[in-house]
């Protein structure tokens, strides 16, 4: 039976065992992070693109979450130039609100932070109006995200 492991925001999640990690986001982001000839994948997902203020948990924010998930991946083994990295979330869920939404500037900073790397995603599947639920297959690296929700 193949384990599972929901990544909450605020975390970062790094493995090379045969795991399904997933998450629900709305305005929240997840980046997910591969290499194939490594065996390794992880997952973050953050809630905001910066903090205001002195936050308890810094994983919490695009800006320290996505170095942090890029760190961990290079600290068990895997190499920067063979990183296949996708974007997911940044809904906004509450219908369509004047520009920028905290969704979109959660998307910003995921490509901001991923290029500072020279890293483009692979995959975007971001903004929209509906949550979504992501699921990535650690061993295969196959990550899929699901609308869910009202009209899904």
């Amino acid at each position: 039976m193949i384990r599972r492991h929901f990544v909450h925001a605020g975390e970062v999640f790094v493995s090379s065992e045969d795991i399904v990690i997933s998450t629900i986001l709305g305005p929240c982001v997840a980046v997910s992070v591969y290499d194939r000839e490594a065996g390794l994948a992880g997952l973050t997902h953050f809630a905001l693109p910066r903090p205001t203020e002195n936050p308890e948990n810094l994983l919490r924010y695009g800006a320290f979450a996505v170095p942090a998930l890029l760190r961990e991946m290079i600290r068990a083994g895997a190499v920067l130039a063979r990183f296949e990295t996708r974007i997911f979330g940044g809904a906004s869920i509450h219908g369509i609100t004047p520009e920028p939404t905290i969704g979109t500037r959660n998307v910003a900073i995921a490509e901001e932070e991923l290029a500072k790397m020279h890293l483009a995603p692979r995959e975007r599947h971001v903004l929209g109006t509906r949550p979504r639920k992501v699921t990535f297959e650690i061993k295969t690296g196959i990550a899929s995200a699901v609308f869910v929700g009202a009209g899904s």
